[in-house]
């Protein structure tokens, strides 16, 4: 006998990623075009710091590292391939983990 999955038990997923963007921490996020990727942490919900990104780049106002790289090179952010390296309140923590995801070999904030 095998159980069935109900749509309640497939939300729940869901809903514990999505508020993982409502959160500060570490994140990740993607160039929609070549492989290159930012990651930062913020002290404010993620999911505004991303808009912030994307609303940089659609405005031709680099205000961010990444944005300044996607607006000088006609690039734009995957907001599909965002990642939450780890969530947490902003400090030292913080810096040590996005610091640690530090990775030469992968085109980490590289020049678009």
């Amino acid at each position: 006998m095998h159980q069935q999955k109900n749509s309640g038990s497939l939300l729940v997923n869901n809903k514990d990623k999505l508020d993982l963007f409502k959160r500060s921490g570490v994140y990740k996020i993607f160039c929609s075009v070549c492989d290159s990727f930012y990651i930062v942490q913020t002290g404010r919900p993620i999911e505004k710091r991303i808009d912030e990104h994307k609303r940089s780049i659609v405005l031709n106002k680099p205000n961010t590292g990444f944005s300044e790289q996607c607006i000088t090179h006609n690039h734009f952010l995957d907001r599909r391939k965002t990642e939450i390296v780890h969530s947490g309140s902003k400090g030292k923590k913080l810096d040590t983990l996005s610091l640690g995801n530090f990775d030469s070999k992968k085109q980490e904030f590289t020049y678009l």
